[in-house]
């Protein structure tokens, strides 16, 4: 079954915490929102949509048919802030230093736990959340911006409503129209608003213009057209020879209860995709890797993909 594809663009409408690690008691994020977190707003919407409410099935519906791309953060849809290994300068985002990204748009707050019993700050609680601010802190006039990729199977159907970006009883380009994503939601955070006005078909087949993408067959098929290009999402190591960092790619999910989860409700069930070269990390031109669920990239030949992917 073919795929559309779509390059599309969300304007970042509150502080944005894309959980990475804990330095101390700072709770780091990530410059870039991975396709996982986009997937987890999409079902979350979907399963709102059509009754009766079933978050499993709509997460598996997403999953088979609908893959988010990693977004990175831009000024300009048409230049992003791409991820790149230098082995003499480290990590390059779009020709600024990592640090010097981080200084753009990064910004943090503290807080603490308050004790119910006696209304103070709970002892041991006080941590630091890092964010990506609405604005870059160098121009405040302009709005933070991520760009990305939609993968939408032709003549998708859930629960026989036909589902397509701007076709079908369920066109994404509205549903997903006002997305949250990330961590700290509940305090406000992590608001994209969709920019209509840059969106549009991807018609030449060409990604982040070094990745050919094949959309004619049922898994979506990537190649690399220069060499030491960027791996553009996560990568799972087998089979694939690159350079740069690695590290282990693990979510939580929704579970009803079955299985080997500790009951029902949202994260309860863990989801292990495997270890990973980091975005970034370069791999030889004539590279041919696949788009697995989540938009994690793999070498379908080396990789048995599990449903956990």
């Amino acid at each position: 079954m073919a795929w559309e594809c779509w390059r599309i663009v969300y304007q970042v409408r509150s502080p944005v915490h894309i959980g990475f690690r804990t330095l101390g008691n700072t709770q780091l994020t990530r410059c870039y929102i991975p396709g996982r977190n986009f997937w987890g707003a999409a079902t979350e919407r979907l399963a709102s949509l059509v009754a009766p409410l079933d978050y499993s099935d709509a997460g598996n519906f997403v999953r088979e048919n609908i893959i988010f791309s990693y977004f990175y953060p831009s000024v300009d849809p048409e230049t992003p802030y791409l991820p790149e290994f230098n082995s003499e300068k480290g990590w390059i985002y779009g020709g600024l230093q990592q640090g010097e990204l981080e200084f753009k748009c990064i910004g943090s707050i503290a807080g603490t736990a308050i004790s119910g019993a006696t209304s103070a700050a709970t002892e041991g609680s006080l941590h630091e959340v890092e964010y990506i601010n609405p604005c870059w802190k160098t121009d405040g006039s302009k709005p933070v911006l991520f760009t990305g990729f939609l993968f939408a199977k032709k003549d998708a159907v859930y629960k026989d409503l036909r589902v397509g970006w701007q076709s079908g009883e369920l066109q994404l380009c509205k549903i997903l129209s006002d997305l949250s994503v990330g961590g700290e939601r509940r305090y406000g955070f992590g608001r994209l608003q969709l920019r209509n006005e840059y969106c549009r078909p991807v018609a030449d087949n060409i990604l982040w213009n070094n990745w050919a993408i094949d959309l004619e067959n049922d898994v979506l098929k990537l190649r690399t057209l220069a060499d030491e290009t960027p791996l553009l999402a996560h990568c799972l190591v087998a089979g694939v020879e690159a350079n740069g960092d690695l590290e282990p790619v693990i979510g939580r999910e929704w579970t009803d209860g079955s299985g080997m989860s500790t009951g029902r409700g949202a994260g309860r069930a863990v989801r292990r995709s495997g270890i990973c070269w980091v975005p970034g990390s370069t791999v030889r031109a004539g590279a041919v890797l696949e788009v697995g669920p989540y938009g994690i990239w793999y070498n379908g030949e080396k990789t048995n993909l599990s449903r956990d992917v």
